[in-house]
């Protein structure tokens, strides 16, 4: 291992979490990692990367249900109509 790379327990102490809860995003595939015999390694600049905020919008998905479009709103009330 480099110094670039981190163990499970490295990992989750700079991510302020448990290692059985690191090794939960890792299985999900949140995390990047590789098998090492029984264990993980996660190279640092991919803790890195999972610890900065995502920005933006995130991307739409095919089964993205589109918007339905906003009605209109009434204009100003005429004298003698009365306001519902």
């Amino acid at each position: 291992m480099s110094k670039k790379e981190l163990t499970l327990t490295e990992a989750a102490e700079l991510l302020n979490l448990s290692p059985q809860h690191t090794s939960v995003l890792i299985r999900a595939g949140k995390l990047p990692a590789r098998r090492w015999g029984r264990s993980y390694v996660i190279e640092a600049k991919d803790v890195e990367n999972f610890r900065r905020p995502k920005r933006g919008r995130p991307p739409r998905t095919p089964d993205s249900k589109p918007r339905k479009p906003r009605k209109a709103k009434a204009g100003p009330i005429e004298e003698g109509e009365e306001k519902r």
